[in-house]
């Protein structure tokens, strides 16, 4: 057990394939990292510069979708409550009143890897594995932020690769990275659920 990420679940599966609900999204870049809504509720990708996609208004377009996440998490959740001893992240975690408004789709492109970053409006999430989780590895240090450097010698790095139906409690306020491990060619996008807690 480390202070960065805890695996809280696995074997998880939903009804729906992310890359057929998500073909239709249109993609809005912002240079200032802001989140972007669209006011007409319409379910889009938000492009980060650093080579991740976020949806935004998933929630609007596809409520039953929603719902059957968060009866997914409320069970993770409940295996985390009945466990005896729980990191401070996985008493966060249990103590956390679930709103399915916090749920995200979440895209990395084959062969495009995640720049070193932390997020800067979340704290911890909870990422379900979708679809090829597995072509990615991510890296996540433990230890205090450098200011521009985010990370230095002190600094201790963390390894893992999720598959597919794992379900990881992740501390996205320290500085993480996710490594592709295929090409553009191989055309495997990778999908993921993220639980903004």
């Amino acid at each position: 057990m480390n202070d960065v990420f805890e695996l809280i679940g696995n074997g998880i599966i939903f009804s729906w394939d992310p890359e057929e609900i998500s073909k239709d999204f249109k993609v809005i870049s912002n240079k200032g990292n802001n989140v972007i809504t669209l006011p007409n509720k319409e379910p889009h990708w938000q492009y980060f510069d650093s080579g991740i996609y976020f949806s935004r208004n998933l929630n609007h377009a596809f409520p039953s979708l929603c719902k059957e996440i968060l009866k997914t998490l409320m069970v993770v959740q409940n295996n985390v409550k009945a466990l005896p001893n729980k990191s401070s992240m996985m008493k966060l975690f249990a103590d956390h009143k679930l709103n399915i408004d916090r749920i995200l789709l979440v895209k990395v492109k084959s062969g495009q890897s995640v720049n070193l970053h932390f997020d800067s409006t979340r704290d911890y999430a909870i990422n379900i594995g979708l679809k090829n989780s597995n072509t990615c590895l991510t890296d996540i240090y433990s230890g205090d932020k450098v200011e521009h450097l985010l990370i230095n010698e002190k600094n201790t790095k963390h390894t893992f690769q999720m598959n597919d139906g794992d379900a990881y409690l992740i501390a996205t306020c320290q500085p993480h990275a996710v490594r592709s491990l295929t090409s553009i060619n191989d055309n495997v996008d990778r999908y993921i659920i993220s639980y903004c807690l």
